[in-house]
């Protein structure tokens, strides 16, 4: 019977649907920004702590850690609280010290960070070969996975390119032992490169790392064919590299025996 008393909606305890994320190796003066999303009743308050000791007025959602110092390394976590209860986070682990900085010329051919614009070209910060834009600009460089990064569109056939010259060390391809190492972030697609070398007189030889050939699903594929014509076809990855979160995608190819 209704008597004209509203009955109460019974609060929901949070409950957290993203666990903030850690990271390891950052150097000094790095940042880092952790956050949380929970469901539940409304209003929430949140509190981080680190290693258990709560961080005095860092009570939103996120927690942005700048200038980062040794001192800052630790595991910290938000407890979560509204008329329903609370929850506490698992522990995202931060490591901050004071590494020697990377000698990116040891053994590395190139290296592109693919974040700047410098004319009509991104510049390469080992051996010069830097590539220049094609339907690209510097409009397209959007936030990466560290710093910036390119947004590359099958649209408009945009894409990074060099014509490498006689007794330069690219193309890779036709090396016995190499390393293509970069991080990609794109959704499901059909047959399309995230790094490609072939020729500019005809189709061979032809190197090429993308999306699956001939499926809809989130591997990666790779393609060699050499200076005859001889092909190593397609092998397929297993684990989910294109789903629209970064991931570092790394090809290696030794010489074995």
């Amino acid at each position: 019977m209704n008597n004209g008393i509203q009955t109460p909606v019974p609060a929901f305890a949070p409950e957290i649907t993203s666990q903030p994320a850690g990271a390891t190796g950052l150097i000094i003066g790095d940042a880092w920004t952790l956050s949380v999303s929970a469901s539940g009743s409304h209003p929430m308050t949140f509190q981080w702590k680190k290693d258990g000791v709560n961080l005095p007025g860092e009570t939103a959602s996120s927690l942005q850690l700048t200038g980062l110092a040794e001192a800052d390394s630790g595991a910290y976590t938000v407890t979560i609280t509204n008329a329903g209860g609370n929850v506490t986070s698992e522990g995202a682990e931060i490591t901050v010290g004071d590494w020697e900085a990377p000698d990116i010329n040891r053994s590395m051919i190139a290296y592109w960070p693919l974040d700047e614009v410098v004319g009509t070209k991104t510049p390469d910060l080992v051996s010069g070969y830097d590539m220049s834009l094609y339907n690209l600009s510097a409009a397209d460089l959007q936030a990466g996975k560290y710093g910036q990064a390119f947004m590359f569109s099958a649209t408009t056939s945009t894409a990074l390119s060099r014509v490498n010259n006689p007794g330069e060390d690219l193309p890779i391809y036709n090396k016995p032992d190499f390393t293509v190492s970069m991080w990609v972030k794109g959704p499901v697609q059909n047959d399309r490169r995230v790094f490609s070398e072939g020729s500019t007189g005809n189709n061979n030889p032809l190197f090429n790392i993308g999306t699956h050939n001939a499926s809809t699903d989130s591997t990666v594929d790779s393609y060699i064919r050499t200076d005859t014509g001889a092909t190593a076809n397609h092998q397929h990855g297993s684990l989910s590299v294109f789903d629209d979160t970064w991931h570092q995608l790394v090809y290696v190819q030794r010489t074995l025996g």
